[in-house]
C-alpha cells in the first residue's frame, strides 16, 4: 500500500510555490490536493499520490516555519 505521508517535509516545504503553501495552510489536516501533490512529487522526484496527508509533526513544522517568517 502506498504511503499516506508525503516525503519528509523539510525537503519540499521551503520550495513550494506560495499558492501551494496557502492551499495547505487553508486546511493542513485534509488530504493534499492533486496540484499540491504533483508539486511535491516534482520537487522530490517521487510519484505523486492522491492520498497524501500531513502528519502532526509536519503540521507543527509548518506552524513553526510560518511563525519564523511572521
Amino acid at each position: 500500500m502506498p504511503s499516506l505521508i508525503p516525503p519528509p517535509i523539510h525537503t519540499w516545504w521551503p520550495y513550494l510555490t506560495i499558492d501551494a503553501k496557502h492551499r495547505i495552510l487553508d486546511d493542513p489536516v485534509q488530504l493534499l490536493d492533486r496540484e499540491v501533490s504533483h508539486e511535491i512529487a516534482s520537487l522530490t522526484g517521487v510519484e505523486p499520490r492522491s492520498n497524501w496527508r500531513l502528519n502532526t509533526a509536519d503540521v507543527q513544522y509548518i506552524r513553526h516555519q510560518t511563525e519564523v517568517v511572521d
